[in-house]
């Protein structure tokens, strides 16, 4: 009987249901009534009973008529595999580095002006570039110099010929006076006259020095080796002697971090 029971209970837990169990009969005693039925629950234990009365114990149990009370097949389904990447374990050295934020200086930095005033023809660098001292950077519009070194030189020429021809004539005076020919005073005079014409010559020599001195200037050169900035004056500016920063350049090495 109690191997009866047993696989009345698997059946039991197979469905994870409630059975009806038919009770049959007790050897050696009557039956509790016709038809008498009972409910077994998942856990074994009488749940209720089904007319023919109530049942007491489990061991009086001769046969078991089960039937399976739910709805479906409940046999677990396999889960499916699932893909994994494995990788070696290596034990090796690694080096450790670590990124800062930062500022480089250097530690000879020349901002670049121009010596004359005029509008920017040609650019020969790009911005960031690594420049020589006395490297070609700039050249503005040099055409109003190259009229003033003419110009100059005109004025030069002048002079020298005023200045020759006082001379001609400080030599006659010389001469007369050392026959008692002129008065000493006309020599005088004349020697005035030659040293302001020498001053005249010598003004302008000296203008048409700076004016040679501009023209050159009209070509912008790096005043020492280094790297650009890239905050650049581009071509077609109109740049002011002295006031208008073009482009910055520093040395790289040595450097402030």
């Amino acid at each position: 009987m109690r191997t009866i029971l047993s696989r009345a209970l698997a059946e039991l837990n197979a469905h994870r249901s409630v059975v009806l169990v038919t009770i049959v009969a007790e050897q050696g005693s009557a039956p509790r009534g016709p038809g008498s039925q009972m409910l077994v629950g998942a856990d074994g234990q009488l749940t209720g009973t089904i007319g023919g009365g109530q049942v007491e114990r489990q061991s009086e149990l001769l046969a078991l008529s089960l039937l399976t009370a739910g709805c479906g097949s409940t046999t677990p389904t396999k889960s499916a595999a699932v893909s994994v990447k494995a990788m070696k374990v290596l034990q090796q050295d690694t080096a450790v580095s670590h990124d800062y934020s930062g500022q480089i200086k250097s530690t000879n930095a020349v901002t670049i002006k121009p010596r004359v005033s005029g509008e920017i023809v040609e650019k020969y660098f790009t911005a960031g570039d690594p420049v020589e001292k006395g490297q070609p950077l700039y050249k503005i519009d040099d055409r109003q110099y190259e009229s003033e070194v003419l110009s100059a030189k005109s004025n030069v020429g002048k002079a020298r010929t005023t200045l020759n021809n006082s001379l001609v004539d400080l030599n006659r005076y010389q001469q007369l006076a050392a026959s008692g020919a002129v008065a000493e005073q006309t020599l005088t005079n004349q020697q005035a006259t030659v040293d302001s014409n020498q001053s005249s010559y010598d003004d302008a020599n000296t203008l048409l020095q700076k004016a040679q001195e501009n023209l050159e200037d009209t070509i912008i050169r790096a005043p020492i080796s280094g790297k650009l900035s890239v905050d650049d004056v581009p071509s077609g500016t109109y740049v002011t002697s002295g006031n208008t920063a073009l482009v910055s350049v520093g040395s790289i090495n040595p450097i402030y971090v």
